[in-house]
């Protein structure tokens, strides 16, 4: 079965288009791209605090040792990994704040992990799906 030619976005895309959406709703955003170190997406709004790991489908394609089109199911699942540690590692450090996850709403992504995304909650972690257009499903 041919998959449909679908974009594949990076984490600074993901990154690029949750920042927006959480500015339309009026947060106040700091976000990492590219190289950066630290969390993703740290926004404010009145009280409350929203600190948000991203992940790609793909690799950033201005590094050099980017190489693949997109994710395989391996990587796919270290990237998921990676983000639930670094959640309840913002959760530890900010134990106020709400914390998420947000990835690319990708085929491949979402036949890969879909059905562990519910599971989130009960770490008291949030999920985005970032649609290329800027759309945002909170789950």
């Amino acid at each position: 079965m041919k998959e449909k030619n679908q974009i594949k976005m990076t984490e600074d895309d993901v990154v690029l288009a949750l920042k927006a959406w959480l500015e339309r709703d009026k947060w106040t955003v700091n976000y990492c791209t590219g190289m950066q170190r630290g969390i993703d997406i740290a926004a404010t709004k009145g009280k409350r605090r929203l600190l948000i790991e991203a992940k790609g489908a793909k690799g950033n394609t201005k590094l050099k040792h980017t190489t693949r089109a997109k994710f395989d199911q391996g990587q796919i699942r270290v990237n998921l990994g990676a983000a639930i540690v670094k959640c309840l590692e913002m959760k530890r450090d900010n134990p106020d704040a709400e914390v998420a996850i947000a990835q690319p709403n990708d085929e491949d992504i979402r036949r890969c992990i879909e059905s562990l995304v519910p599971r989130l909650a009960e770490l008291g972690i949030k999920h985005y799906w970032v649609e290329p257009n800027g759309l945002i499903h909170e789950q």
